[in-house]
C-alpha cells in the first residue's frame, strides 16, 4: 500500500502555501503568500483543522512560521518595516524577537524541540550564512554552528536529543546535508544528488528516531527538487504524486508524518502532509 498525501492549501493563499514544520502532536505550521505577494505564517491544530494566521506585529513586510514543538511553541522569522529579518519565538501568542548579535544582516529561526532548543541561520556583516543553536527561552544564548571548511552553513532542524541537521556549501558551490551530534558532524549526500555548483543534498528535518527528510537537486534537472527520506543509512526518494514540477520535504515527526510543498504544472505551490511511513517506502 502506498503513502497517502493530503493537500494543505491556505484559503488566503490558495496557490502559494508551504507546510514547514510538524510536531509530535500533529500540529503544523507554515506560510502562504496573499494576493499582494505578502508572506504570512499559519498554524493548523492538525491536518484536518482550520488555518489560523500567524503574523508577528513587527513583521509588516512578512512573517514565516517554520517550526513547532509539542507544547505549541513556534519559531520563524519576520521582515520589519525596513526589510530587516529577525527570528521570533511565539509562546501562546506572545512574540519575542530572536536576534543573533553576529547576524547583522538577518536572523532566521527554523526549528524548536520539546526542550526549547532552537536552531536557525544568521547572516554576518560580509553576507555569509552561519547556523546557530539557541537555548534559554526569551533571554538565552546563541552558539554558532559551522561545518568545517564550508563557505555557508544552515542549521535547519533539531530533535529532542539535540541532534541537528542542516546544509553546507563547499568551495565548489555544491550543497551537502549534515548531521551534528554534540559537535560531531557527518555529511549526508543522497546518491542521486548532483555534484555541480548549486546542486546537491539539502537536509531539512529530523525526528527523534534519527530519520531525516529534505530534498536533492540532480545535475541537468533544470533546478527541479526531489524529496528524500534518510533512515538507517538508506536514502529513499519520496514524491507527492501531484508534484509534476518537484517537491520539498520540510519536516517529519516521530509518527513518520511528513510535511512539505510541491509545484504543479502551472508552478502553483501547495503544502502537503503525508500519512505515516509505509513499509514500501524502504523497498525502492
Amino acid at each position: 500500500m502506498g503513502r497517502s498525501y493530503q493537500i494543505l492549501s491556505d484559503p488566503s493563499g490558495p496557490h502559494a502555501t508551504s507546510a514547514n514544520g510538524i510536531s509530535n502532536n500533529g500540529q503544523i505550521v507554515g506560510e502562504y503568500f496573499d494576493s499582494g505577494g505578502v508572506e504570512h505564517g499559519f498554524y493548523l491544530s492538525n491536518s484536518g483543522g482550520t488555518f489560523t494566521p500567524l503574523d508577528d506585529s513587527l513583521g509588516v513586510n512578512g512573517t514565516e512560521a517554520d517550526g513547532i514543538n509539542a507544547s505549541g511553541q513556534i519559531v520563524g522569522w519576520y521582515n520589519d518595516s525596513s526589510f530587516n529579518v529577525h527570528g521570533f519565538l511565539d509562546i501562546g501568542g506572545t512574540f519575542t524577537p530572536l536576534d543573533d548579535s553576529l547576524g547583522v544582516n538577518g536572523t532566521y529561526a527554523y526549528s524548536i524541540n520539546d526542550n526549547g532548543q532552537i536552531v536557525g541561520q544568521y547572516v554576518d556583516s560580509s553576507g555569509n550564512d552561519h547556523g546557530f543553536s539557541y537555548s534559554g527561552g526569551t533571554s538565552g544564548t546563541f552558539t554558532t554552528v559551522d561545518y568545517a571548511g564550508a563557505t555557508q552553513t544552515y542549521a535547519n532542524s533539531i530533535n529532542n536529543s539535540g541532534t541537528i541537521v542542516g546544509v553546507y556549501s563547499d568551495s565548489s558551490g555544491v550543497w551537502h546535508g549534515y548531521l551534528d551530534s554534540s559537535g560531531t558532524f557527518t555529511a549526508l549526500n543522497d546518491p542521486l544528488a548532483g555534484t555541480s555548483s548549486g546542486n546537491g543534498t539539502f537536509a531539512v528535518g529530523i525526528n527523534d528516531l534519527g530519520q531525516v527528510v529534505g530534498y536533492y537537486i540532480p545535475d541537468n534537472a533544470a533546478g527541479r527538487h526531489y524529496g528524500f527520506l534518510y533512515s538507517n543509512g538508506n536514502y529513499v526518494t519520496i514524491t507527492d504524486p501531484n508534484a509534476l514540477r518537484g517537491n520539498n520535504l520540510n519536516g517529519i515527526n516521530d509518527a513518520g508524518q511528513i510535511v512539505g510543498y510541491y509545484y504543479d504544472p502551472a508552478f502553483f505551490q501547495y503544502g502537503f502532509v503525508s500519512g505515516n511511513l509505509q513499509t514500501d517506502d524502504f523497498n525502492g
